[in-house]
């Protein structure tokens, strides 16, 4: 399964998205930014059971709102660290895996 938000790239839309289907997913076991020129969903979540959401509004390469949000849905869901913090700013495209996942 693959839930993706209305695709318009507006932050806190997709932050609500997720928030309200995130029971939809299990354990989450990678986290991909792709190059928010390039892909319309940049950030996409999976969970081990390889179902994901797909989000238009947060990205990642620069310091802005599309990146603060994925901060801070990497923070709500206990996956920020150091060096995601730099991760997130300073690359616009990344795999985190999640360890347990």
């Amino acid at each position: 399964m693959i839930l993706k938000d209305k695709g318009d790239g507006i932050t806190e839309e997709s932050l609500e998205f997720f928030w309200d289907n995130r029971k939809k997913l299990g354990e989450i076991t990678e986290v991909k930014m792709f190059n928010h020129r390039d892909e319309l969903y940049p950030l996409r979540l999976k969970d081990i059971n390889r179902n994901e959401i797909w989000l238009s509004g947060c990205n990642a390469g620069f310091c802005g709102e599309g990146p603060s949000g994925t901060l801070r849905l990497l923070e709500e869901l206990d996956l920020l660290h150091a060096a995601a913090r730099t991760l997130v700013t300073r690359n616009a495209s990344f795999v985190l895996k999640v360890q347990g996942g």
